[in-house]
Protein backbone atom coordinates (compact mmCIF):
# COMPACT_ATOMS: atom_id res chain seq x y z
CA UNK A 1 0.00 0.00 0.00
CA UNK A 2 1.43 3.36 -1.02
CA UNK A 3 0.90 6.55 0.92
CA UNK A 4 1.21 9.92 -0.64
CA UNK A 5 2.56 12.96 1.16
CA UNK A 6 -0.94 14.41 1.74
CA UNK A 7 -2.09 11.28 3.59
CA UNK A 8 1.01 11.28 5.76
CA UNK A 9 0.57 15.00 6.52
CA UNK A 10 -3.09 14.42 7.42
CA UNK A 11 -2.20 11.60 9.81
CA UNK A 12 0.53 13.69 11.41
CA UNK A 13 -1.89 16.58 11.96
CA UNK A 14 -4.57 14.28 13.41
CA UNK A 15 -2.00 12.65 15.70
CA UNK A 16 -0.67 16.02 16.85
CA UNK A 17 -4.18 17.33 17.59
CA UNK A 18 -5.01 14.13 19.50
CA UNK A 19 -1.84 14.49 21.59
CA UNK A 20 -2.66 18.13 22.38
CA UNK A 21 -6.23 17.27 23.39
CA UNK A 22 -5.13 14.32 25.56
CA UNK A 23 -2.43 16.46 27.20
CA UNK A 24 -5.00 19.16 27.97
CA UNK A 25 -7.40 16.63 29.47
CA UNK A 26 -4.61 15.10 31.56
CA UNK A 27 -3.55 18.54 32.85
CA UNK A 28 -7.17 19.43 33.66
CA UNK A 29 -7.62 16.15 35.59
CA UNK A 30 -4.29 16.64 37.40
CA UNK A 31 -5.09 20.23 38.53
CA UNK A 32 -8.66 19.38 39.50
CA UNK A 33 -8.15 16.15 41.44
CA UNK A 34 -4.48 15.40 42.12
CA UNK A 35 -2.88 18.79 42.71
CA UNK A 36 -5.53 21.52 42.94
CA UNK A 37 -4.52 25.15 43.36
CA UNK A 38 -4.32 26.32 46.95
CA UNK A 39 -5.32 29.80 48.01
CA UNK A 40 -2.27 31.45 49.63
CA UNK A 41 -4.14 34.49 50.96
CA UNK A 42 -4.98 35.18 54.57
CA UNK A 43 -8.70 34.99 55.31
CA UNK A 44 -9.96 38.58 55.58
CA UNK A 45 -11.59 37.97 58.99
CA UNK A 46 -8.33 36.62 60.41
CA UNK A 47 -5.92 39.36 59.29
CA UNK A 48 -3.99 41.13 62.03
CA UNK A 49 -3.36 44.14 59.76
CA UNK A 50 -4.84 45.41 56.50
CA UNK A 51 -1.50 44.90 54.76
CA UNK A 52 -1.44 41.20 55.68
CA UNK A 53 -2.80 39.55 52.55
CA UNK A 54 -0.54 36.55 51.83
CA UNK A 55 0.28 33.78 54.29
CA UNK A 56 3.76 34.37 55.70
CA UNK A 57 5.57 31.31 57.00
CA UNK A 58 8.90 29.72 57.69
CA UNK A 59 10.23 26.37 56.54
CA UNK A 60 12.32 24.32 58.95
CA UNK A 61 14.25 21.22 57.91
CA UNK A 62 14.01 18.56 60.63
CA UNK A 63 14.83 15.62 58.36
CA UNK A 64 18.61 15.65 58.51
CA UNK A 65 18.77 15.78 54.68
CA UNK A 66 20.48 18.86 53.32
CA UNK A 67 18.59 21.26 51.01
CA UNK A 68 14.99 20.27 51.75
CA UNK A 69 14.02 23.63 53.29
CA UNK A 70 15.18 25.53 50.21
CA UNK A 71 13.38 23.11 47.89
CA UNK A 72 10.16 23.49 49.92
CA UNK A 73 10.55 27.28 50.00
CA UNK A 74 10.73 27.43 46.19
CA UNK A 75 7.73 25.07 45.89
CA UNK A 76 5.60 27.22 48.21
CA UNK A 77 6.67 30.53 46.65
CA UNK A 78 5.62 29.25 43.22
CA UNK A 79 2.18 28.70 44.76
CA UNK A 80 1.93 32.26 46.10
CA UNK A 81 2.99 31.82 49.74
CA UNK A 82 5.45 34.25 51.32
CA UNK A 83 8.24 32.11 52.77
CA UNK A 84 10.28 34.61 54.77
CA UNK A 85 12.64 32.27 56.57
CA UNK A 86 14.25 28.85 56.20
CA UNK A 87 16.46 26.93 58.56
CA UNK A 88 17.25 23.69 60.32
CA UNK A 89 15.90 22.34 63.59
CA UNK A 90 16.06 19.24 65.77
CA UNK A 91 15.24 16.10 63.78
CA UNK A 92 11.72 14.68 63.97
CA UNK A 93 10.07 11.69 62.32
CA UNK A 94 6.84 13.22 61.02
CA UNK A 95 6.38 16.47 59.09
CA UNK A 96 3.96 19.02 60.50
CA UNK A 97 2.62 22.55 60.35
CA UNK A 98 2.93 24.74 63.46
CA UNK A 99 0.17 27.36 63.72
CA UNK A 100 1.54 30.35 65.66
CA UNK A 101 -1.56 32.61 65.66
CA UNK A 102 -4.54 30.27 65.96
CA UNK A 103 -5.43 30.67 62.27
CA UNK A 104 -6.30 27.11 61.32
CA UNK A 105 -7.62 28.24 57.93
CA UNK A 106 -4.18 29.49 56.86
CA UNK A 107 -2.41 26.51 58.44
CA UNK A 108 -4.69 24.11 56.55
CA UNK A 109 -4.02 25.94 53.27
CA UNK A 110 -0.30 25.40 53.77
CA UNK A 111 -0.89 21.78 54.80
CA UNK A 112 -2.98 21.16 51.68
CA UNK A 113 -0.32 22.74 49.47
CA UNK A 114 2.40 20.37 50.66
CA UNK A 115 0.23 17.30 51.20
CA UNK A 116 -0.31 17.15 54.96
CA UNK A 117 -3.59 16.44 56.77
CA UNK A 118 -5.47 18.27 59.52
CA UNK A 119 -3.98 15.96 62.17
CA UNK A 120 -0.51 17.20 61.14
CA UNK A 121 -1.34 20.80 62.16
CA UNK A 122 -0.45 21.71 65.73
CA UNK A 123 -1.18 25.00 67.45
CA UNK A 124 1.58 26.73 69.42
CA UNK A 125 0.47 30.34 69.92
CA UNK A 126 3.42 32.74 69.91
CA UNK A 127 2.36 36.37 69.52
CA UNK A 128 5.98 37.52 69.38
CA UNK A 129 6.35 36.02 65.89
CA UNK A 130 5.22 37.87 62.79
CA UNK A 131 4.68 34.57 60.95
CA UNK A 132 1.35 32.76 60.73
CA UNK A 133 2.87 29.28 60.72
CA UNK A 134 5.90 27.11 60.09
CA UNK A 135 6.38 24.02 57.93
CA UNK A 136 8.58 21.49 59.71
CA UNK A 137 9.90 18.84 57.32
CA UNK A 138 10.43 15.54 59.10
CA UNK A 139 12.14 12.31 58.10
CA UNK A 140 8.97 11.25 56.24
CA UNK A 141 9.52 14.03 53.67
CA UNK A 142 9.25 11.62 50.70
CA UNK A 143 5.46 11.46 51.34
CA UNK A 144 4.98 15.21 50.76
CA UNK A 145 3.77 16.65 47.43
CA UNK A 146 6.88 18.81 47.39
CA UNK A 147 9.13 15.80 46.80
CA UNK A 148 6.99 13.73 44.43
Amino acid sequence: MKFDSRQIASWLIVTLVAIIILSGLWYFFWRLFVSPNVDATVNERLRRANSEKVIQLSVLNASGVKGLAKHTMLFLRRRGFDVVETGNTKQIEKSRIIDYVGDTVSAMRVAQAIGLEKKDVIVEIDSSLFLRCAVVIGKNYQNLKVFQ
